[in-house]
């Protein structure tokens, strides 16, 4: 089926394949067999996002890490900002 898409002649192919990690890894290969130019891939964790770099040059998202670091990132901003402000009204 990824054959049939020409991934050779595509921007960037994206490989999701529900959780199972090795679904993910055999459809990767498979697009950097077919010769696509830019693969992105969803892992599950570092392990698995680490086999997927060593199939070759792609991407890895790992979403749930991502957007952990990115709630924290803004509660952090949130909390800073709150103290700022309660600096500036008890000066």
């Amino acid at each position: 089926m990824l054959q049939a898409t020409n991934p050779q002649e595509c921007a960037a192919s994206f490989v999701a394949m529900g959780d199972e990690p090795l679904r993910n890894i055999i459809a990767a290969m498979h697009a950097v067999e077919l010769g696509a130019p830019r693969i992105i891939a969803r892992g599950t964790d570092h392990e698995h996002a680490r086999i997927l770099r060593k199939l070759g040059d792609i991407q890895v998202i790992l979403p749930k890490q991502d957007m952990g670091r990115y709630l924290a990132e803004r509660m952090h901003a949130d909390a800073e900002k709150a103290r700022k402000k309660s600096e500036k009204s008890n000066a």
